[in-house]
């Protein structure tokens, strides 16, 4: 079929009606293109990467976009390596995916996610991974308590069960009285709450550290006023996060608190 537009050449006038005619002819095709897939375009899988080019083995990496929640039904992998659900990081949810990268991994990665619910599958491709970060500073671990942990009756067990406004603790190893704690509350719906969040309406006040109990071995805190947690409430289940400064990794655990 002939086209229905002429070629300009320099100096000729680009009248209005030539440029309506082109822009309609853009909106058909478009038109056209949207029949091929079958209906409305789906939400992009992976909409971007935080961060956005480069980062350590070792380190977190989060994919946000639209993904299966339960977040095991996606598909993960770095450079042809699954990420096992169990593998993501206390925040993750239905628009955000977090896990440490590999330490085996190095140099430009394509990374994929597939959603099992419709078989769809997002992709970035050449994303860097930068050799392990080098720290001299051990990184915490946080362990299940035990009777044979320091002082196991001295604060109730925040791997078990805390309560707002109380002391609890957190029982691990390379600990320190300079931590910081973050506590995710997890509403039904799988997304995640932290405290401290500043930025928050209203604000969100973290717990306060007890140096004074607190060494290498435990970290002993007044637990914040989680204001999602009611009254008469069962137990509500949050996720304790510890960064030291310097060290490598965090360390997490899941834990439950009550009013």
């Amino acid at each position: 079929m002939a086209s229905q537009f002429q070629h300009v050449r320099p100096g000729d006038v680009i009248s209005a009606d030539l440029i309506n005619r082109l822009m309609d002819k853009v909106t058909e095709l478009e038109q056209k293109l949207g029949d091929v897939g079958g209906g409305p375009t789906t939400p992009q899988i992976i909409t971007s990467l935080d961060p956005a080019l480069q980062q350590a083995a070792g380190q977190p990496l989060t994919i946000n976009g639209t993904f299966d929640f339960p977040l095991s039904g996606n598909v993960v992998t770095v450079g042809g390596l699954p990420i096992a659900p169990g593998n993501f990081l206390p925040g993750s949810d239905a628009s955000h995916i977090s896990f440490n990268l590999p330490d085996s991994l190095l140099g430009p990665v394509n990374i994929r996610v597939r959603r099992n619910s419709n078989q769809q599958e997002g992709e970035r491709q050449g994303y860097i991974v930068l050799p392990p970060l080098q720290s001299t500073v051990p990184s915490p671990t946080l362990v299940a308590d035990s009777p044979s942990a320091p002082n196991p009756s001295l604060f109730a067990n925040a791997a078990q069960i805390a309560r707002i406004g109380q002391q609890a603790r957190l029982v691990g190893t390379n600990l320190a009285a300079n931590a910081s704690l973050l506590i995710r509350f997890q509403t039904g719906q799988g997304t995640f709450i932290d405290y401290p969040n500043p930025q928050a309406v209203p604000p969100r006040a973290g717990a306060v550290i007890n140096t004074a109990n607190t060494n290498s071995n435990q970290l002993v805190f007044t637990v914040p006023d989680i204001i999602e947690i009611t009254s008469g409430a069962f137990p509500a289940s949050v996720v304790f996060q510890v960064t030291i400064p310097g060290a490598t990794n965090t360390a997490s655990i899941s834990g439950r608190v009550l009013r």
